[in-house]
């Protein structure tokens, strides 16, 4: 019996959802970069990107008062850059922050899975340098890459950080569901069984 909770209790876990966070705190500052890879995600500059800026963020009040952020830079705008996001597996529930907005101009990122375009996300900045805008991709549900374009219409571009994301595939299915409550009905079924003989005896 101990091996049927043992495998129960393994099923129940073993589809449990682990989150990726891409803070940026680890790099040295600044770091910069023509592209590069982190917790199997891969940053790709698209035109007009010359280089990724990896640096401390000197807006007070967002954050952790001085979170490092990535900068997409081009010539032309400090932060206006715009990239891609490849990632080694596909993901889901992937959200990340934006910051640095001087206006409301619009941040537009669109999302993919292999050739398929999935759609397009459109999230507005509220023109206050000091806080952070969120870009929520759950809906779109697995992609495994996405295109952020629009930061050079803000006159300073904008910062990103916390990409967070799950890998596909790691909630149970129901039929997994179903598995678990199958074992557990028979747990309790040779317990009671257990528990019926012993009395008897």
């Amino acid at each position: 019996m101990k091996k049927l909770v043992s495998a129960c209790l393994m099923a129940a876990f073993a589809g449990s959802a682990h989150a990726t966070v891409i803070t940026f705190e680890g790099y040295t500052d600044p770091t910069t970069s023509g592209g590069f890879t982190d917790s199997g995600a891969t940053f790709s500059p698209l035109a007009g990107t010359t280089e990724f800026e990896i640096s401390t963020y000197g807006v007070p009040n967002w954050g952790t008062g001085a979170p490092m952020i990535l900068c997409p830079r081009t010539t032309s705008n400090y932060c206006g850059g715009d990239f891609a996001v490849s990632f080694a597996s596909v993901v889901n529930s992937l959200t990340f922050l934006f910051t640095g907005d001087d206006s409301v101009q619009s941040l537009s990122v669109e999302a993919f899975l292999g050739a398929a375009t999935l759609g397009t996300l459109t999230v507005f900045g509220d023109g206050v340098t000091g806080t952070a805008q969120l870009v929520n991709l759950a809906a779109f549900g697995d992609l495994d890459r996405i295109v952020v374009t629009g930061a050079s219409k803000d006159p300073a571009g904008y910062g990103y950080d916390d990409f967070t994301f799950q890998l596909a595939g790691t909630i149970p299915e129901p039929s997994s569901w179903a598995l678990m409550i199958g074992g557990f009905g028979l747990v309790g079924m040779a317990m009671r069984r257990r528990s019926a003989r012993v009395a008897f005896s």
